[in-house]
């Protein structure tokens, strides 16, 4: 995977920070939060988006993952967002040797019911279809109305513009492949492994978002070592829309586990 240091790639840290980003985004989705946490960041285009290219399911996106966290030194600290946050949530289960502190934003433990996960999968796979015969600015069109991912009116034009220039960077076809690979209905069902999380693990949502507020809210009681955090007017990328806030809750929960 093309991989991004974002940040002062100069300043000291205890903690390596590695950023997984959501759908149509790309690792610099992660650029303002970087600089806020005033600490160097790693943050990877997934496969499909930005500089990377697309893989063949979620195993493979995975490995390529472990791999990121591989190349840095210990401790580490793996945030993810959204779709970003589900390969977070895998990988820590899967090589908690490689993640000392989890950071899940806006993330869901999966789809429990085999009838919903498969009527999911079915339904990426149309929207998936439909990508690879649009531009991506007719695709984003459409996919920034849906009001889940929609950026807020208060949001100021310049930092719109260059969401919107972030995601029109993409490839079509490549983000067809990563719906295919890296969408919900791909995803396994999680919720009953979460009590084998072994490291601290925080959680974060938007209050505006009740649906990922709920699930989280939820994670929380599985997940031996969990910090919930809901964010006051945020939605549900509180990545774009409340790094500021993001920033803190990550800030006072690390003095927390430092004591």
């Amino acid at each position: 995977m093309f991989v991004r240091r974002l940040g002062d790639v100069t300043a000291d840290d205890n903690c390596s920070t590695v950023a997984l980003h959501g759908f149509t985004a790309s690792g610099s989705a992660f650029g303002e939060l970087a600089g806020l946490l005033q600490r160097p960041v790693i943050a990877p285009d997934l496969p499909g988006h930005g500089q990377s290219e697309a893989v063949a399911d979620l195993t493979d996106a995975l490995i390529a993952v472990a791999e990121v966290l591989r190349a840095v030194e210990a401790p580490r600290m793996l945030i993810g967002y959204s779709m970003g946050g589900r390969l977070a949530l895998n990988v820590a289960l899967d090589h908690p040797q490689l993640v000392d502190r989890l950071v899940l934003v806006s993330t869901g433990s999966g789809i429990d019911d085999d009838t919903l996960r498969s009527a999911r999968r079915d339904s990426d796979g149309e929207l998936a279809d439909r990508l690879e015969t649009m531009s991506i600015e007719d695709f984003l069109d459409e996919w920034l109305n849906n009001p889940i991912v929609a950026l807020p009116p208060s949001m100021s034009d310049a930092r719109v513009h260059a969401d919107r220039a972030m995601r029109s960077a993409n490839q079509p076809t490549r983000l067809a492949a990563a719906l295919r690979s890296l969408g919900q209905g791909c995803a396994p069902p999680l919720s009953e492994r979460l009590g084998e999380l072994s490291m601290p693990t925080l959680l974060v949502s938007g209050a505006k978002d009740a649906k990922y507020t709920e699930a989280m809210a939820h994670m929380a009681t599985l997940i031996p070592i969990a910090t919930h955090v809901v964010i006051e007017d945020a939605p549900h990328n509180v990545v774009a829309v409340s790094p500021a806030e993001l920033t803190t809750a990550i800030h006072l929960w690390e003095a927390q586990l430092a004591g």
